[in-house]
């Protein structure tokens, strides 16, 4: 059932009392009657039209407006002023009655309203009473459809729909949140103004009417750039371009090909926009896109403009030399850069038409360039350059390494003289006269030639001077001693060499180390370490020349070199017994280890594996165990055991000391010690016993050797070194009396021993092999008894992993020696002892 808001009893009783006097009245008259069924969707409301039986009613229908707002009280207000308030009409109608209908648009939720009904007939409005009532809500907006659908920046665009305000305050039109501005507007049709500032060419429209809003299905789009005209088509990089158009705004990066241009700027005037900006380097030749990256789109029109080269036309004259001026045509000069024809070498004069250059060097081309965006611009013609000529030497004779002076013209500072593939060192001393150094070159004539020691091509290295000099043949006149041993002195005695330069002296595969060289006369010493075969030759290069003398010498060799044998040595491990002499070897796993027994010959016969720590520091020997002092992550340092009866390894004990950096067995006890302390283990009662520690006042042992005899052990061991360049090497002696647990300190021993050391003991003697520093190895007698040292003659062989042994009266040298492709071989020489005292 309908309910009513009533009007007023008094109202009622005061619109009876005027009925008559009215009833004659041209025009309608109305009453708002009320509201109903408020809710979200909007209200529903309802009036009367009475005196109106035989009018024609041109229109009728409601006009509200928020409470704080007006609405219209007469004619004149509901005609020119419906922008100012809501109005529903719902056109003409005949005569009297109640009607009513439901207004949806402009309604806030939880806002106050004012309204009131209206009637329009013979040119005349009537309203209406005001009545009130709180919005609970209304409908939202309708899209229907917009044009254009592609628009630029500042032009229309009409939208039509349902539900927009009158009041165009009421009406927020958005494209993508930024707003427009509304030029025209009524409840079914909105015009604006498309806005700047969108950051996508594609977006919706949204309209907020009140507190409801409404999106677009489709997306209207921002019309590109439009291009009316260029200041110019020819483009060269660096030109300043203007471009006359349409709809620029939203252009944040101008491209030509595929450059970015330089010094982009916008700005519009009444008529339109207008861009301008620098060309780009580095763009082809050819026709040229220019795109425009444009809110979030890229916009290209292709050919849009013709890039062009500079050219260089001509030039004069063609023959050049040093100072010369050269006069060169072309176009767009202006552009090229490095024009001429030496790099960095600029123009006198420059315009865009005409350069001047002066030759102030050798040019590194033949033609006139430069270079543009990466292209090389060059003239078609190339320069003629006067060639360096020669015409003679200083002499007509000379030898390698000796200064002449070559004479000629059009020489130059960098110009080098070649004598066959070979570069003299050459000396500018004008454009006619050049020192030069004769090249180390085999004997013959030669006819030099000329190369610019810089990057040129316009010095012919192919033509040859006609300068003609002789470089002598060297000849060896001597050499003495005829009878020789390694380690002797050799003097050579030459003829037609200059030694100068570089000297090199052999005897046969063996090299010299030059001590001295006069005019004509090399002084050398052959190496102690070769292996020399019998009968060598002495030769001499000396530059390009490699001369050898035809009279073999006599070779003294007092050690027997036993063939090599294909085995690598593992740190110089190796232990003394009486079935042959132990060592240890790598396999071709280096992981993988080896006790290898002496056979004879320089012949080894694998006893068992063995696992071996990295750090294991000596290898010793008593009865049938060897013994390895040693260390791992896991036992920490130990002593680690191997029998060769059972040939099982195993951790014998554990080593207290911390480093065992030496170590020896007298008698059954196995002494291990280091700066700090020295303790020895019963290798019967396995028990550990402190000693004496080493009275020394270094930090540490190094490279130790030790040797015993009866109850005493000697222990040797490099301290520090002297000198810069020659260095004088020093070590400490020691000896150990096991019987009253004292050392004593002898005289420094005379060999150097930084590097390698082995000892051997042969009838009450010693016998030491070692290594410097400076890769000084000697081989020395030791006499304990009388603590006398001597020299004696050394074996040959290589430089680490030592090794020496006594086997059948004979003396035994080993080293490991590198064989190329990391392989290593195991050399061995033997004497016997006899021969040791005859050398």
């Amino acid at each position: 059932m309908k309910k009513y808001i009533l009007i007023s009893l008094s109202i009622l009783i005061s619109l009876f009392a005027c009925d008559k006097d009215e009833a004659d009245r041209p025009y309608a008259r109305i009453r708002t009657l009320g509201v109903q069924n408020i809710n979200a969707n909007g209200v529903a409301i309802s009036a009367e039209i009475y005196d109106a039986s035989k009018l024609n009613i041109e229109d009728h229908g409601f006009v509200y407006n928020i409470k704080s707002s007006s609405l219209p009280e007469n004619s004149d207000e509901n005609t020119h002023f419906e922008s100012y308030f809501e109005k529903e009409s719902l056109g003409s109608k005949n005569g009297d009655g109640i009607f009513e209908t439901t207004l949806t648009r402009n309604l806030i939720k939880d806002t106050t309203y004012t309204a009131k009904a209206y009637v329009f007939s013979n040119g005349i409005t009537t309203y209406g009473e005001s009545i009130e009532f709180e919005s609970m809500g209304g409908s939202h907006p309708v899209i229907k459809s917009f044009y254009p659908d592609t628009v630029g920046y500042g032009e229309t665009v009409t939208i039509t729909g349902d539900n927009f305000s009158f009041q165009s305050h009421f009406n927020n039109v958005n494209f993508n949140e930024v707003k427009a501005t509304i030029i025209s507007n009524n409840d079914s049709i909105l015009k604006v103004i498309f806005p700047i500032g969108l950051s996508k060419r594609r977006c919706p429209i949204n309209i907020t009417v009140g507190d409801k809003t409404t999106y677009s299905s489709d997306s209207i789009t921002i019309a590109a750039p439009l291009i009316d005209s260029i200041s110019r088509i020819e483009i060269l990089s660096g030109d300043f371009i203007s471009v006359h158009g349409k709809f620029f705004t939203g252009i944040t990066e101008v491209l030509v090909g595929n450059r970015v241009a330089q010094e982009f700027s916008w700005r519009s005037n009444s008529v339109d926009s207008i861009i301008s900006f620098r060309i780009p380097g580095y763009i082809p030749a050819g026709k040229i896109p220019i795109s425009f990256k444009f809110l979030n789109d890229s916009i290209t029109y292709p050919n849009t403009f013709i890039s062009i080269l500079p050219t260089i036309d001509s030039f004069t004259p063609k023959k050049l030399w040093l100072d010369s001026i050269v006069t060169v045509r072309g176009t767009h000069l202006k552009k090229i850069n490095y024009l001429g024809l030496i790099s960095g070498n600029h123009p006198i004069t420059l315009t865009d038409t005409l350069a001047t250059l002066k030759i102030n060097e050798v040019p590194t081309s033949r033609k006139v360039r430069g270079y543009y965006n990466g292209n090389q611009i060059e003239s078609a013609d190339s320069i003629i350059w006067k060639q360096p000529s020669g015409t003679s030497f200083s002499v007509d004779n000379a030898k390698n390494n000796e200064m002449v002076y070559l004479y000629g013209d059009h020489f130059v500072y960098g110009l080098d003289v070649y004598f066959g593939e070979t570069k003299a060192t050459t000396y500018y001393i004008s454009k006619n006269k050049l020192q030069v150094y004769i090249p180390e070159i085999p004997s013959g004539t030669y006819n030099p030639s000329f190369k610019y020691k810089y990057s040129s091509k316009v010095i012919d290295p192919t033509i040859k001077s006609e300068a003609s000099i002789s470089i002598p043949q060297i000849k060896i006149l001597d050499v003495q001693p005829r009878i020789i041993k390694r380690g002797d002195a050799i003097t050579v005695t030459v003829e037609n060499a200059n030694l100068n330069g570089i000297v090199s002296l052999s005897v046969g595969n063996s090299g010299c180390s030059i001590t001295k060289g006069s005019s004509n006369v090399i002084t050398g010493r052959i190496s102690y370490e070769r292996k020399i075969k019998p009968n060598p030759l002495v030769s001499v290069s000396i530059g390009g020349q490699k001369v050898q003398f035809d009279q073999p010498l006599q070779l003294i060799e007092p050690w027997d070199i036993i063939p090599s044998s294909d085995l690598t040595l593992d740190n110089g491990l190796h232990a003394s017994h009486p079935n042959g002499e132990i060592i240890i070897t790598k396999g071709d796993n280096t992981s993988q280890k080896y006790i290898q027994q002496h056979s004879g010959n320089n012949n080894w016969k694998v006893i068992a594996p063995i696992t071996i720590d990295s750090w294991t520091y000596n290898m010793l020997q008593y009865n049938n165990t060897l013994y390895f002092p040693t260390y791992n992550s896991n036992h920490g340092y130990h002593l680690k055991s191997f029998s060769l009866s059972t040939k099982t390894e195993s951790v014998t004990d554990t080593i207290s000391i911390g480093v065992p950096e030496f170590s020896f067995i007298i008698s059954n006890k196995l002494y291990v010690g280091n700066t700090k302390k020295m303790e020895c283990y019963n290798l019967n009662t396995k028990l550990w016993e402190s000693k004496t520690k080493l009275p020394t006042t270094q930090y540490n042992v190094k490279s130790p050797i030790v040797f015993t005899i009866g109850s005493k052990a000697y222990l040797a061991f490099h301290t520090y070194m002297q000198g810069n360049s020659s260095y004088t090497e020093h070590n400490e002696f020691w000896v150990y009396d096991s019987l009253n647990n004292s050392w004593s300190q002898l005289a420094e021993i005379p060999a150097k021993i930084y590097e390698e050391s082995t000892v051997s003991y042969y009838n009450d003697k010693f016998y030491l092999f070692a290594r410097g520093y400076q890769d000084d190895r000697t081989f020395w007698e030791y006499s304990p008894n009388e603590n006398i040292w001597r020299k004696l003659f050394p074996p040959t062989g290589g430089h680490s992993n030592f090794i020496s042994f006594v086997e059948n009266n004979e003396l035994y040298f080993g080293a490991r020696t590198y064989f190329g492709d990391d392989k290593y071989i195991l050399d061995l020489n033997k004497i016997h002892y006899s021969d040791i005292e005859n050398y």
